[in-house]
């Protein structure tokens, strides 16, 4: 019998992590399940593939790593799963006052941090003037300007999961590196794609380069074709490839996650998931308590479910 010719007792479209904890739950609890997937394979944003056809390194193309899915979850669903922690956003090296020393830059704004500003610059002024330059560049991109420079995230994955690469890769000294950029939105590059991709590959270089000894550029992989190994995506290339919306890797803007009186009003605890129709829930970072690569939003559509009998 052809999965379309059965009855269901749940559908569940996209087999991103989200749907595929979603189904794992509804499985787990007895009900039968259809996970329909447009993509020739699992995973959604969060499968790694191999970016470059001359080396071996399995890079996360889209997203985070699944860094934030709940013990519990993990726990339920029996899934054999560790994450390595990390609580440093950033550490830029520097020579001050005749010894070797660094900025660090947690990634929630600390003590250490402050610290860190404060023993390098004498003061608290740059610290502050740090903080406050997030927000100008924020408003930067709201009012259509490319940044520049270009705020950054920058993650080398080997460094704490060098399986990533083949071990001829790992003894040649290679690592990959992910580069987030910061506010750009998918406005920025609806007038013309493909420069605004360039525009926006040669401005994070340049602002990753402003910190170091010598150009990123002189130390990146050749491809076969004489290109240096970088692949670029936009927040449109991301709602081409697998369908979020804009760009977005939150679908839309995030609210509250807990809900008011009024909304929890009824017989049954609200999960986040319902929707106007009764017989559709979200279960993905769309949701109201989705957002972040975690499983919550999954979690919480197939517990909706589940509540309804």
């Amino acid at each position: 019998m052809k999965p379309t010719e059965r009855q269901y007792d749940a559908i569940v479209v996209g087999g991103g992590h989200n749907g595929l904890v979603a189904a794992a739950y509804l499985a787990k609890a007895g009900k039968t399940v259809l996970l329909l997937e447009a993509q020739g394979e699992l995973g959604g944003a969060t499968t790694s593939v191999q970016a470059f056809p001359d080396y071996e390194a399995r890079l996360s193309r889209y997203s985070y790593l699944v860094s934030l899915l709940p013990d519990a979850i993990v726990a339920d669903l029996g899934i054999s799963f560790k994450t390595l922690d990390r609580s440093i956003a950033s550490y830029t090296p520097a020579h001050h006052d005749g010894r070797d020393d660094g900025l660090l830059v947690a990634t929630a704004w600390d003590d250490a941090t402050a610290d860190s500003f404060r023993r390098l610059t004498g003061s608290d002024r740059e610290g502050e003037a740090w903080r406050r330059f997030y927000g100008e560049i924020a408003e930067l991109a709201r009012a259509g300007q490319m940044p520049q420079p270009l705020p950054l995230e920058l993650y080398c994955h080997t460094l704490t999961d060098p399986t990533i690469l083949t071990p001829e890769l790992i003894d040649k000294g290679f690592h990959t590196l992910t580069l987030f950029g910061l506010h750009t939105p998918a406005s920025l590059f609806d007038a013309d794609p493909k420069q605004s991709r360039a525009l926006a590959s040669e401005r994070a270089l340049a602002s990753l380069n402003q910190f170091l000894l010598d150009p990123i550029e002189s130390v990146l992989a050749p491809c076969s074709d004489g290109t240096p190994a970088i692949e670029v995506k936009s927040p449109l290339d991301l709602e081409n490839d697998i369908f979020l919306p804009r760009g977005n890797i939150f679908h839309r803007d995030l609210e509250f996650p807990v809900l008011d009186d009024h909304e929890q009003a009824g017989d049954r605890p609200r999960w986040g998931a319902e929707t106007d129709d009764p017989h559709i829930f979200l279960a993905g970072a769309g949701a109201r308590r989705g957002g972040g690569v975690s499983g919550i939003a999954g979690h919480n559509a197939a517990m909706a479910v589940l509540a309804g009998g």
